[in-house]
């Protein structure tokens, strides 16, 4: 159980958010058009401090689990506003394959199945991929450092020309990249 909250609440809200290209468009601080490591970091931090309820250093299953419930609240509030309905409009045009205004068993499957995939699967012992990398320890939550170090490595990934600062044209390359994958 703990692993799975682990896995749920930091596969969301870090490898999806913390460490994503949008992400770094947010955290330039200085809007210069591009996002310096610190500026990135800086962002990180303020993140974890969202997982870290109590100030304690380390994200534990029960603040994971506490987010995870606020994020459920943020998502339905939005939905009641009427925002979500055209993300869930397109979900449903991509899993309905065949396009007759019905999914079938067959189509949940293999809208599952790629997902899984493009996901990465499970890591073994049943952890999601993101948060097992992040807790390097393996004690079952996530310090600041184990945080932070995972979103620095994608830090990494998206400054193409090593120049220790992510541009707007890196982002959109980042972004493009996503979107290519998400359409396979």
């Amino acid at each position: 159980m703990k692993t799975t909250i682990i896995t749920i609440a930091l596969a969301a809200l870090a490898i999806g958010t913390a460490a994503s290209a949008q992400t770094a468009g947010r955290a330039d601080a200085n809007a210069n058009g591009s996002v310096s490591r610190a500026e990135f970091t800086a962002q990180l931090d303020r993140r974890f401090a969202k997982l870290d309820v109590n100030g304690g250093g380390v994200a534990t299953t029960a603040e994971l689990s506490a987010r995870r419930q606020g994020a459920r609240g943020e998502r339905a509030g939005r939905k009641a506003q009427g925002r979500g309905r055209a993300s869930i409009a397109k979900r449903f045009a991509r899993t309905d394959a065949n396009g007759d205004g019905a999914i079938t068993l067959a189509e949940m499957q293999a809208a599952s199945d790629k997902r899984s995939e493009r996901r990465g699967n499970m890591a073994p012992g049943g952890q999601g991929r993101g948060a097992g990398r992040m807790d390097a320890n393996g004690d079952g939550a996530v310090s600041r450092a184990e945080f932070v170090g995972r979103g620095l490595t994608r830090f990494a990934k998206l400054d193409l020309d090593r120049n220790g600062a992510i541009t707007t044209a890196e982002r959109q390359n980042a972004k493009a990249a996503r979107q290519a994958g998400r359409a396979r």
